[in-house]
């Protein structure tokens, strides 16, 4: 796996890019957690207004975790802790001996369905927006590029570093298509903006490479523009 440089990060590559197309200075505080969900972000944000004076706009760059987890079958139709069950097992196998209920109280899916994955998703933004917008804090909301909306011939090295094949990312690629298409809440979908990237761009199914992060990072200042422009015009 590659390690994007701390002045690499898409949230660097907007600042960089704002400077740079508009002499706009931005500051970014990146709180961003490998593996986070949007619920968890949302919570996370909460928190952050508690302790931190108020930012002048807050940016969500993610999905990829929300769609891939509730898409599958046997997935929770409600916000779960989904690494709740692998430390479950790790415990397990260290000899400790649970109490656990005997039946799972949360309502799970019967097959592949995208539909309940952007409803997770749906409602994760919707409870951020309603907190942003009850603190007059503007919100601008982009679905993150993925491996699987991408069809690159190079992207197959990764496919096979990853365990899988042409045939797969595409069957996967269409349940997932269906599931950014069912997304109802204001939302960039930014699944294309790597598709004229040449070489390999993805090292596993959504982290990118620094050319990856680059054309990420330019992609949401493109459209953030408008709105650092009227934040710069009128702030002190």
């Amino acid at each position: 796996p590659s390690v994007i440089r701390d002045d690499h990060t898409v949230a660097s590559e907007v600042a960089r890019a704002a400077w740079e197309q508009g002499g706009i200075p931005v500051r970014a505080s990146n709180f961003a957690i490998s593996g986070y969900e949007t619920w968890q972000q949302t919570v996370l944000m909460a928190q952050m207004l508690t302790e931190r004076p108020a930012p002048d706009l807050v940016v969500f760059y993610g999905g990829y975790n929300d769609l891939h987890n509730y898409i599958t079958p046997g997935a929770p139709t409600e916000v779960s802790n989904t690494w709740a069950g692998d430390f479950e097992r790790a415990l397990e196998d260290s000899g400790a001996t649970l109490q656990v209920p005997a039946e799972d109280s949360v309502a799970r899916t019967t097959g592949w369905d995208p539909a309940n994955a952007a409803a997770v998703y749906d409602r994760g933004i919707e409870v951020a927006q309603d907190l942003l917008r009850a603190r007059g804090i503007p919100f601008a909301n982009f679905l993150q590029p993925c491996l699987w909306t991408r069809e690159a011939e190079a992207e197959r090295a990764t496919l096979a570093q990853i365990g899988t094949d042409e045939e797969y990312r595409a069957s996967f690629g269409a349940v997932y298509d269906a599931a950014r298409a069912a997304i109802t809440v204001p939302v960039v979908d930014l699944s294309d903006v790597l598709d004229d990237l040449a070489g390999i761009v993805y090292w596993d199914e959504v982290h990118h490479n620094q050319a990856g992060t680059a054309a990420a990072g330019q992609a949401v200042e493109r459209h953030l523009r408008p709105q650092l422009q009227a934040l710069w015009a009128d702030g002190d």
